[in-house]
């Protein structure tokens, strides 16, 4: 990857690189510039192998961490970012948005100029995946520009930025239904932003998103249908109505429903940052 000639980022030493792999994540794309000094590219072969042999007090974290690894996303001293942790967030809410996929990030190696490893840490952990992610070289463009878009939406549309935090924590929880009550207080806060919670939420959650993102009346009411199904076991879920709960899940498919109102929340997130 060619130098870029500019000021040095003051959160990383001057010769300093940082290495992000990317977990459950594989590509038709060998390497994309997201910004200055900041790109996605797939892993070299012998990578791995010069990574351990530079930090051979922690081969054996290292051959876990880089295990099945295909791509990482690379940041030197140049990228203009003030924060290199939410410039990695940003990436994988960019990735989340674009499409369903259990892209994660577990480790990060931090890089001397001669590639020794001066230090890695461990941001989180997820290893396992359901549902592996891989990034068509058509979807590119989509995804740049959607890395963009979030790099000023705090400034340009403050009224997302919760929402979208919220659609980023959504994917630590490992249960459908723990997934569902974030996911409503994410739409609570879309549709309710300033105002006060109505009655009944759900149906009204349902209502303004369908409107939002529905092509036909048909989609509009399923999707009206989908939310207060989901407020519905949100309330039972939160208020702790353990035996009308489990009655809600022999009639429903949590699971289901779960996937069916991540899907609705990334369109409506997606139009109201593209718009």
């Amino acid at each position: 990857m060619s130098k870029v000639r500019t000021r040095s980022n003051p959160y990383m030493n001057a010769n300093e690189t940082v290495i992000v792999p990317l977990n459950h994540f594989d590509s038709d794309v060998e390497s994309l510039e997201l910004d200055k000094g900041i790109c996605l590219r797939r892993i070299l072969n012998d990578e791995p192998q010069k990574l351990r042999e530079a930090f051979p007090g922690n081969r054996d974290i290292l051959r876990f961490a880089l295990t099945n690894t295909k791509h990482v996303l690379e940041m030197s001293a140049y990228a203009p970012i003030n924060d290199r942790f939410a410039a990695v967030k940003r990436a994988i809410l960019a990735l989340k948005l674009l499409k369903p996929g259990d892209v994660t990030t577990s480790w990060e190696f931090s890089l001397d100029k001669n590639g020794g490893v001066n230090s890695m840490s461990m941001p989180s952990l997820v290893v396992q995946s359901s549902n592996p992610y891989f990034l068509k070289k058509g979807e590119t463009e989509d995804f740049i520009e959607l890395w963009r878009k979030l790099r000023d939406i705090e400034k340009e549309k403050p009224y997302l930025s919760y929402p979208l935090y919220q659609f980023t924590k959504v994917f630590e929880e490992k249960s459908s239904e723990d997934k569902i009550v974030e996911y409503m207080t994410l739409s609570e806060s879309l549709v309710f932003y300033g105002e006060e919670t109505p009655e009944p939420a759900g149906k009204v959650i349902g209502i303004a998103i369908g409107m939002l993102i529905g092509r036909n009346q048909e989609e509009r009411d399923r999707i009206k249908a989908t939310f207060t199904s989901s407020y519905t076991a949100r309330n039972l879920r939160v208020h702790g109505n353990t035996k009308k709960f489990e009655s809600f899940r022999k009639k429903h498919d949590v699971g289901k429903l779960s996937l069916s109102v991540e899907e609705c929340i990334r369109r409506v997130l997606r139009k109201l940052i593209e718009e």
